[in-house]
């Protein structure tokens, strides 16, 4: 019997928020899948192993790869479970699926043989959902009137209640929703819709954006369709996009004149907003130039890049100059300079409040070229990449 002809380990990241691959592949005829799935959408660092055997299988090949199979399941387990902590989420799904797949003669036969082998994690521990109504309610006292949500977030609910418990006028407030990776499609999509009111009571919704766009062009378009139907029907107020990259939003315009042309102009919908990560280390000059040409609004999550840049030497400087200031807020009036939506995240009262207060001073127009770093180094996941 030959032996393993290579072993090859790959550090990777995934294209997919919710699936990383793992492949064996042998040279004839057997070989085995096994996939791993995040069902909440986190797209999270992955590792990608490939093993190669240049035979058809045998008894002892099949043990082998059988021994090696378990062990990376557990392996894999373990690491996304660990991983989904770190991303603060819990009550994270870690499936794992295994099949042994015959391509020669039978292509389209899956036999499993290990299935749904995989780790629940349940640790609990503070993440936005559990205080969300609280810092939403202490946020309105501050000034502020958007809350951005999410169905991924699961914090539709509390961000619901603190709109009806702070008094202010409904009217007065702006309220986002978005489409999770994992209800992408029509279907899907309006009943992600129907979710949001069952679980927010909310009348309509201000603004709901596709929140990645994975899951191929079918289910972007769809998902688009079931947007602009709630729009129509006094549902939701506008719609839009998020973390779409140029490719994603000329297919979703290309689509919107396909509507036009078959029911009447105006009658596609409208990319009203757009959401991405957005700082001096990640300006994406080419998606906010096809967003400015067309009006579409630009909302910037991570504005503060997480703080993973404050000992950066020309932040620093700015810090020193403008007295009073911290580097995030140098960061917000850096975003809302370049015309853009900031959107802060936090769940520290003082820094809600800190963030707010950034309307008393402006940067010169050469402090802003001072920050425009030219880099393109994301702090969170980037779909706009996928070629999905």
């Amino acid at each position: 019997m030959k032996a393993i002809s290579r072993l090859s380990v790959l550090a990777n990241q995934l294209r997919s928020p919710r699936s990383s691959r793992l492949y064996a592949t042998m040279a004839n005829d057997l070989s085995i899948k096994t996939e791993y799935t995040m069902l909440s959408g986190h797209r999270i660092p992955a590792l990608g192993f490939g093993v190669r055997f240049c035979s058809i299988c045998t008894s002892y090949k099949c043990l082998v790869l059988l021994s090696l199979a378990v062990s990376i399941n557990i392996v894999f387990c373990v690491y996304h479970a660990l991983l989904a902590f770190a991303y603060g989420s819990s009550g994270e799904n870690v499936i794992a699926k295994s099949w042994l797949i015959y391509p020669k003669g039978l292509p389209n036969v899956r036999i499993p043989f290990f299935h749904s082998y995989g780790i629940q994690l349940f640790l609990k521990h503070s993440r936005p959902a559990d205080v969300a109504e609280e810092v939403v309610l202490h946020a309105f006292k501050s000034g502020y009137r958007h809350v951005d949500s999410a169905r991924v977030y699961r914090n539709e609910g509390p961000c619901s209640q603190a709109i009806k418990k702070s008094g202010i006028p409904r009217s007065e407030i702006f309220f986002t929703s978005k489409v999770p990776p994992r209800a992408m499609g029509y279907e899907a999509t309006k009943s992600s819709i129907n979710s949001s009111f069952s679980q927010t009571g909310l009348d309509y919704i201000d603004l709901y954006l596709i929140h990645a766009p994975y899951g191929g062009k079918q289910a972007r378009c769809g998902t688009w369709l079931a947007l602009l139907e709630a729009q129509q029907a006094g549902l939701i107020r506008s719609i839009g996009v998020s973390n779409y990259g140029v490719h994603h939003l000329n297919e979703l315009e290309f689509y919107i004149r396909e509507l036009e042309a078959h029911n009447g102009k105006g009658k596609g919908g409208e990319i009203s907003v757009g959401q991405w990560e957005l700082h001096p280390w990640l300006a994406r000059p080419d998606i906010v130039e096809w967003c400015r040409k067309r009006g579409v609004v630009v909302q910037a999550y991570c504005p503060i890049v997480r703080g993973q840049r404050f000992e950066e030497p020309v932040l620093k400087g700015l810090v020193e100059k403008y007295k009073g200031k911290t580097a995030a807020q140098v960061l917000l009036r850096w975003s809302l300079q370049k015309g853009f939506v900031p959107l802060p995240k936090s769940v520290t009262l003082s820094r809600i409040e800190e963030n707010a207060d950034v309307f008393d001073f402006e940067l010169t127009d050469n402090e802003m070229k001072l920050l425009e770093t030219g880099e393109y180094a994301p702090c969170s996941w980037d779909p706009t990449t996928s070629d999905d």
